[in-house]
């Protein structure tokens, strides 16, 4: 049976995995419960990770890489 604590732990069996998001969302519920990732799922983790500011944190860690941009009248760019 699937169940949801009241810290937003969903159980089924013995597996407890903890929500992300703060909402107890149906989109979440089935990521975590079936691990199905739909695009609901997608939008809400993407919004909650630009709302709390961790996209930033995560992209100030990260290498730049620089790339080359092959245009269709054969110029470069970066």
């Amino acid at each position: 049976m699937l169940k949801i604590d009241q810290k937003g732990n969903i159980s089924l069996g013995n597996s407890v995995t903890p929500l992300v998001l703060n909402n107890k969302s149906s989109a979440e519920i089935n990521y975590q419960a079936f691990r199905t990732a739909s695009t609901d799922y997608h939008n809400a983790l993407y919004g909650y990770i630009e709302a709390e500011n961790l996209k930033n944190k995560y992209a100030s860690t990260q290498e730049k890489i620089t790339y080359t941009r092959l245009n269709k009248n054969g110029e470069e760019t970066e």
